[in-house]
């Protein structure tokens, strides 16, 4: 596994960029006759070249030019990702319906334009969804809301995090949980973003995500406790009757491999049992991905929360996502643990979203 996803992986990876560039150039040299085919080939190197090499190493900038720079080079590779499919579909189209190939040029153009003005609308539209889960040893009623995955950045600022937690606060909930991913840029590393938490009076359980370690993660933990989050730094603690495990983002164990750094030395494995957790009580395990679950039921959780997946975010990564995670999206059982890994309510990459949407769950949590 590890060989496939540091080595295989990524050269899968480059070499359908590689031959999906040549198809392109060859296809629109084709669609505009004053388009000549080197001409093409040069126009889609530098547009694939550039929107990858502006997304992998403009992440962090905190210039306004390179602000501007990532924000379109994402857009841009969401566009390119829909131009390909697009003209492969009107391509296969042309094989049943005579159509002049200038048509075929001009209708992918469009078609892939639409579909990533969709994606973008899409992403920035907040699904509320509702999920009843039953757990044993809890004798009222309680509602949680499982937020995940902001990724407060170039895309998501002030005004998101906060429409975020009106929506939250407007369900009334008892209990917030939060599973990483808070930020994902040192574009948006300013406390007042997280300023929408201090009128909270809702208590908001924390836990960090991979691209929280990548951004600054001590800084980002100390800038929710500052607003009166409550931090979980692989510790129990409790909430009434219910009790909370929170776990740093770290690997299942020592047999397993994570393409995403951690920077944990522990693993569910062998964090888990170290904890003082009591069986006996409703359990809830608060962890970025949905990994390490036979460690989890081991130690008696009944409930795992967990994001990270974005369900795949924008097709076809919907369709690698569900052959990648073992729990990609939604709700699932384990022995008699449930896990539930939400959608996330931001975006990372291109800020579209097709074929998934952006989620806040209500978590209906009764006695069983």
């Amino acid at each position: 596994m590890k060989i496939f996803q540091t080595i295989i992986l990524p050269l899968l990876y480059l070499g359908l960029v590689v031959l999906a560039t040549i198809y392109l150039s060859r296809r629109y040299a084709l669609f505009f006759n004053a388009l000549s085919l080197t001409a093409s080939y040069w126009f889609f190197s530098l547009l694939v070249l550039g929107a990858l090499v502006a997304s992998l190493f403009m992440t962090m900038t905190t210039s306004g030019l390179g602000h501007f720079i990532y924000m379109f080079s994402g857009i841009l590779f969401g566009y390119l990702t829909y131009l390909l499919l697009s003209t492969l579909a009107i391509d296969f189209l042309g094989l049943f319906i005579k159509i002049r190939p200038l048509y075929m040029g001009l209708g992918s153009i469009v078609l892939a334009m639409l579909i990533t003005i969709y994606g973008l609308i899409q992403a920035r539209d907040i699904k509320l969804t509702n999920t009843d889960i039953a757990l044993k040893g809890l004798s009222r009623p309680v509602k949680a809301v499982h937020l995940t995955d902001t990724h407060l950045g170039h895309y998501r600022g002030k005004d998101f995090f906060q429409r975020v937690m009106d929506i939250t606060k407007k369900q009334n909930p008892d209990i917030i949980f939060f599973t990483g991913d808070l930020f994902d840029a040192t574009w948006a590393l300013d406390d007042s973003y997280l300023n929408p938490l201090i009128d909270l009076n809702i208590p908001f359980y924390f836990v960090e995500g991979n691209h929280d370690i990548y951004t600054g993660i001590e800084e980002i933990k100390e800038m929710v406790k500052s607003k009166g989050g409550i931090v979980l730094e692989n510790e129990v603690t409790n909430w009434g009757e219910i009790q909370i495990v929170g776990l740093n983002h770290m690997l299942a164990d020592e047999n397993t491999y994570d393409p995403h750094v951690t920077g944990e030395k522990g693993t569910v494995k062998s964090v888990l049992p170290s904890l003082e957790i009591d069986s006996e009580k409703p359990t809830i395990l608060l962890h970025h991905s949905p990994d390490g679950d036979k460690y989890a039921h081991k130690v008696g959780v009944d409930l795992y929360l967990a994001g990270h997946t974005h369900g795949g975010q924008m097709f076809p990564g919907t369709l690698f996502a569900e052959m990648l995670f073992k729990y990609n999206k939604g709700l699932y059982d384990y022995e008699n643990m449930k896990i539930f890994v939400c959608l996330g309510v931001g975006t990372f990459g291109p800020p579209l979203r097709v074929g998934t949407y952006s989620e806040i769950t209500v978590l209906n949590l009764v006695p069983k």
